[in-house]
């Protein structure tokens, strides 16, 4: 059976649990805090998701880790291409080579909405459909549109980004 770490970046905390390749939990969710003002966030960010990795390491043979992160997400390169105001100084970490270096596991990394629509197609309510729109808000607002089973992203990955979208009132 195979145990893939499953990593939720946002504003506020990481959250982490160990998965098998059905989506089963294996219950050992972990949670840690962000610290939004500090002006090292990215080296703290970072930091804190190598250590979950290396704790689950120490109980586990880990195959694969997955990380969804708020903002805006090359997921191609597995790294931050643009974070607002909720995760100042993290634009241009790259998750897949420094996390997939150090413990040589293999890497991936979506934008969180993105993240959470596939996780909907897959096993939650949408998993009849092939194509999906959804809306996110936390502590932020986000969007995702999964289009025949896959993930539009756009040329900049900003597709169905609804965050980002200008509001004009009339």
């Amino acid at each position: 059976m195979r145990k893939i770490i499953g990593i939720d970046i946002g504003g506020t905390s990481i959250k982490a649990d160990l998965y098998d390749e059905n989506g089963k939990s294996f219950q050992e969710y972990r949670e840690v805090e962000t610290h939004i003002d500090d002006e090292n966030q990215s080296n703290d960010i970072l930091d804190q998701v190598c250590q979950l990795v290396e704790d689950y390491q120490q109980k586990h043979v880990i195959d694969g880790v997955g990380i969804s992160s708020a903002g805006v997400v090359d997921s191609r390169q597995g790294r931050i291409a643009y974070a607002g105001y909720t995760i100042p100084g993290y634009i241009g970490v790259n998750f897949v080579e420094t996390i997939g270096q150090r413990f040589q596991l293999p890497v991936a990394v979506e934008n969180d909405v993105n993240s959470a629509a596939l996780g909907e197609t897959w096993l939650g309510q949408a998993k009849d459909l092939s194509s999906v729109v959804m809306i996110t808000v936390g502590t932020g607002i986000g969007g995702a549109i999964v289009l025949d089973g896959q993930i539009v992203t756009g040329h900049n990955f900003t597709a169905g980004e609804v965050g980002y979208l200008p509001i004009i009132v009339i």
